[in-house]
């Protein structure tokens, strides 16, 4: 499990809570799959191998 998750978690609870506000679509990318810290690069910025794992998870 990557050391990311939790910042990822707290980011995916806060966008889930405006998304409900606002009746929007969210997808919950926290818990939809294993990531481990080879997907990012920092907290925020996500390495190719990362994005395609959002990209599956997306389309």
């Amino acid at each position: 499990m990557s050391i990311y998750i939790i910042p990822m978690k707290i980011i995916n609870n806060v966008t889930k809570s405006f998304a409900d506000e606002k009746e929007a679509f969210f997808v919950d990318m926290a818990s939809q799959t294993v990531w481990d810290d080879g997907d990012f690069y920092d907290f925020i910025h996500m390495t190719p191998k990362g994005t395609k794992i959002v990209g599956s998870l997306l389309y």
